[in-house]
């Protein structure tokens, strides 16, 4: 069987010629894109979570986008651009997220073109975007950490071509980590992308994925073609052994994932990153779970609204797959009887006004 590769190329900068440099030198090298010169256009899927500068870690760089759109377009393809972002799922505020994560703009320079959710098809019951059967899919994810799957990088971002406010509904059909991840899987292997570019240059560590996760220089991409080993790789690079990291370690022992049939390669050795951040809700994973059953609530994970900072735009009672987030006046409050902790309300605030807390127990356990 044919090894599954992936490449770690150190990367200091968002340089549009670099960039183009480097990943056109590792796409000629060690992967075999000729089919795609068939198909005459490429689909590029990065992470646009939401409306904010590339500056802020939290979207795949614009300028990453630029310089694979271009490699692309060089080889004589239409270039196209799409994802489904969060809550934002009306062609108007898709637009919006487009212009604010400046992808509008370099789509408009290059003549790429930028594509709305307007219809869908359905696999095993999940509705797919129709743009994501009908190219080949170039997957640009952005590393960052993810309160569910501890990390959310080439896998996760296929969510991303599941229709509308559908991602939410699933969120509140499969709120255990584990059953969560059988969707993800399932995703992954509906949607097979031709290549996967990790945006690794600047990542986002801490309480991701969006506003209350930290940027930090990692300073390297990954690119390969199977997006699950991609993660293993990328997943061990910062620290992450594949057996903390839920998604590899239910996916190895399902079958989905081997990795011994991993190839790496990279400039130079010992290749890590260390010391990287990750989300509170990731400490739980070191707890058995029959001690989380016989504590409870003493052991949790939980959103909070910072009522100084809340605009009450109503972004996470939209976003809220089981309806626990109203809106008062002009603040959120959260129905915690109703919460299944899926924790897509912090993910989706653009103000940093819901944090992630931890009980008294979790906290203590954390300082010993």
């Amino acid at each position: 069987m044919a090894k599954k590769k992936v490449i770690l190329l150190k990367v200091d900068r968002y340089d549009k010629d670099l960039l183009i440099d480097v990943i056109k030198s590792a796409l000629d090298n060690y992967f075999y894109l000729e089919d795609v010169l068939r198909t005459r256009k490429v689909l590029l899927k990065p992470n646009l979570l939401i409306p904010v500068d590339p500056s802020y870690a939290i979207t795949t760089h614009s300028v990453l986008i630029e310089a694979v759109g271009c490699i692309f377009k060089e080889r004589g393809l239409d270039v196209y651009i799409a994802d489904n972002p969060s809550i934002f799922n009306t062609s108007v505020s898709v637009e919006r997220v487009y212009k604010e994560t400046k992808v509008k703009q370099l789509a408009e320079r290059h003549g790429f073109k930028l594509l709305h959710s307007t219809s869908s098809y359905v696999v095993e019951g999940i509705p797919f975007s129709t743009w994501a059967c009908d190219f080949t899919v170039i997957n640009l994810p952005k590393l960052k950490t993810h309160s569910i799957t501890t990390i959310t990088c080439a896998v996760k971002n296929l969510y991303g071509c599941i229709s509308g406010a559908y991602k939410s509904r699933l969120h509140k059909m499969y709120p255990k980590t584990e059953d969560f991840i059988k969707v993800l899987l399932r995703v992954c292997k509906t949607i097979k992308p031709l290549i996967n570019i990790v945006d690794a240059v600047v990542s986002l560590e801490g309480e991701g994925p969006a506003t209350g996760g930290t940027p930090r220089h990692t300073g390297f991409i990954a690119i390969g073609d199977d997006a699950l080993s991609v993660d293993y790789v990328v997943s061990e690079v910062i620290g992450l052994p594949k057996e903390k990291n839920p998604l590899i370690s239910f996916a190895e022992k399902e079958g989905y994932f081997r990795a011994a049939e991993v190839e790496v390669s990279s400039e130079g050795k010992n290749f890590t990153i260390d010391g990287f951040r990750f989300p509170a809700k990731f400490s739980l994973n070191n707890i058995p779970s029959f001690v989380i059953k016989i504590l409870g609530n003493f052991v949790k994970i939980y959103p909070k609204v910072k009522r100084k900072v809340c605009t009450g735009c109503g972004d996470c009672s939209k976003i809220c797959p089981v309806g626990a987030i109203t809106i008062i006046g002009r603040n959120a409050s959260i129905d915690y009887s109703k919460c299944i902790l899926c924790m897509c309300c912090f993910e989706v605030c653009r103000f940093r006004a819901i944090e992630v807390k931890e009980s008294f127990l979790l906290k203590l356990k954390n300082l010993l």
